[in-house]
C-alpha cells in the first residue's frame, strides 16, 4: 500500500458500504485507492463512487460491505 508524506491510511474492520474517511489533507482534489483482501490476497478495487465532503472528509461508496484499507493522498 502507498505511503507518502501527504497520505492518509484508513483502516475499515467492520464492512460497510459507505466508508466516512477524515484525511485531514486540506485538498478539495484527493486521489483515494482502495484495497480489500480477496480470496487470500490483497486487490486494488474500484469502488462505486468517491465523493468529496470537504477538504478533510470524503465518502467511498461501495454496492455492498466491505471492509479493506483506503490510501488517500
Amino acid at each position: 500500500m502507498p505511503i507518502g508524506v501527504y497520505t492518509h491510511n484508513h483502516t475499515q474492520a467492520i464492512a460497510a458500504a459507505e466508508w466516512i474517511i477524515n484525511h485531514n489533507l486540506g485538498t478539495n482534489a484527493p486521489a483515494v485507492d482502495v484495497y480489500i483482501d480477496y480470496e487470500g490476497a490483497v486487490r486494488k478495487i474500484i469502488p462505486q463512487d468517491v465523493i468529496v465532503m470537504s477538504n478533510t472528509q470524503v465518502k467511498v461508496v461501495f454496492s455492498s460491505p466491505r471492509t479493506g484499507v483506503a490510501a488517500v493522498r
